[in-house]
């Protein structure tokens, strides 16, 4: 990569080396000495930027390393940002430059500033044919800024948090890009722990933030959109982090797994109502509140139906980690459970406002009694089926 950079043979042949260096960019070789692939990927990222600076830089020069640009400018390691950074600087449009080159690699700006640069419209390359698929470059961007969203330092997963979570809060559009990628990553990084422990982590952390319910809710209800490419499918999830966990012996993973379950069985929305009408009324939208009145009952709660399978999995899955035979494991799916009872969520029907209400909460407050005053680190595998059995997890 070295015998590239700034070279003239590069800018002779320049279509001849991308395959070189898209293989440089994507190297995560690891070792006893740790990352030493990011060497490869920092050469890689500059042999790059002396193939965008050419005159003759194009479509064909920008579009097949762009994605992977895009998820080097986000992972958590500084000086590959730093010189990722750079690199992009070589395709932004002169009105954003300046801007962009003032920005701290390390801010929510930058952050944002990169999940602006999903599509074309801040880009020098103005060919009128030129496209970028929105999906790809989410997808790359995400598994590079889940790393510093999750596993970086304090300051920069605050920093990657508060831009992601700013960008799903600006449209339904963004929301739903954001949502199938992950959990497209999910599916690409199977296997691969260095973006998947993350990715289960951002995962959790947007359902915590309020979000991921959102996009399911916006996308979930008769008379909106529902391909399979925005609806989040909770059973699909539960799924694919059930596929995650098996037989796994990473502590992280296992613990980014428990936080997704808890966090989708403490899911209310939907479930806790079945009036077309009361729902309806939740709705800000006039649009969106006519399109539900037109809504037929029978769909309605087949969209339920299909809500509650997965939280009901997500619930059987926290009651089978009961049963696993590391204490923390256990201790962490009993501060779920817990927080699942605290909520009132625990399974028990009621509207909140009727004789069953009550009952409900009290059935939730017996529930979280059964939870104290054991050591599940050391519970024995008869009293943990019991009490899975009288939470309701099996």
């Amino acid at each position: 990569m070295q015998s590239l950079i700034d070279k003239s043979v590069l800018k002779l042949e320049p279509l001849s080396f991308i395959g070189i260096i898209a293989e440089g960019l994507d190297d995560y070789t690891t070792n006893a000495q740790g990352d030493i692939g990011s060497l490869v990927r920092l050469e890689a990222i500059r042999a790059t930027k002396t193939l965008w600076q050419t005159r003759e830089c194009n479509q064909e020069l920008v579009a097949p390393l762009f994605p992977q640009l895009l998820r080097l400018a986000a992972e958590k390691l500084d000086r590959v940002r730093a010189e990722a950074k750079l690199t992009l600087t070589a395709v932004l449009q002169s009105r954003d430059l300046e801007a962009f080159g003032h920005l701290s690699f390390t801010s929510k700006a930058y952050f944002s500033f990169l999940l602006a640069l999903r599509d074309r419209a801040r880009l020098r390359v103005g060919a009128t044919d030129f496209t970028l698929n929105i999906g790809g470059c989410t997808s790359s961007l995400l598994a590079g800024l889940v790393t510093s969203a999750d596993t970086g330092n304090e300051d920069l997963v605050i920093e990657t948090r508060a831009a992601l979570a700013e960008l799903c809060q600006t449209s339904d559009e963004a929301l739903h890009q954001v949502c199938a990628s992950l959990l497209y990553n999910l599916k690409l990084y199977a296997g691969q722990d260095r973006v998947l422990v993350p990715t289960l982590g951002v995962i959790a952390y947007l359902f915590h933030a309020g979000l991921l319910q959102r996009c399911y809710n916006a996308h979930g209800h008769v008379g909106i959109s529902t391909t399979n490419e925005h609806r989040l499918n909770l059973k699909d999830l539960c799924l694919l982090v059930q596929k995650a966990a098996y037989k796994t012996g990473n502590m992280r993973k296992l613990e980014a797994c428990i936080k997704v379950y808890g966090a989708i069985a403490t899911i209310a929305g939907l479930s806790k109502t079945n009036n077309v009408d009361e729902i309806r009324c939740k709705g800000d939208d006039i649009a969106l509140a006519g399109r539900l009145g037109a809504a037929e009952t029978s769909d309605l709660r087949l969209v339920l139906a299909r809500q509650e399978e997965g939280v009901a999995e997500a619930r059987k899955r926290l009651g089978a980690l009961l049963h696993h035979p590391w204490p923390r494991v256990r201790t962490l799916v009993v501060d779920e459970l817990w927080n699942l009872f605290v909520l009132g969520l625990g399974g028990n029907s009621g509207t909140g406002r009727d004789h069953g209400a009550i009952e409900a909460q009290e059935g939730d407050n017996r529930k979280m009694k059964t939870l104290l005053g054991v050591d599940w680190g050391k519970a024995g595998k008869p009293y943990v089926k019991k009490v899975v059995k009288e939470l309701g997890l099996e």
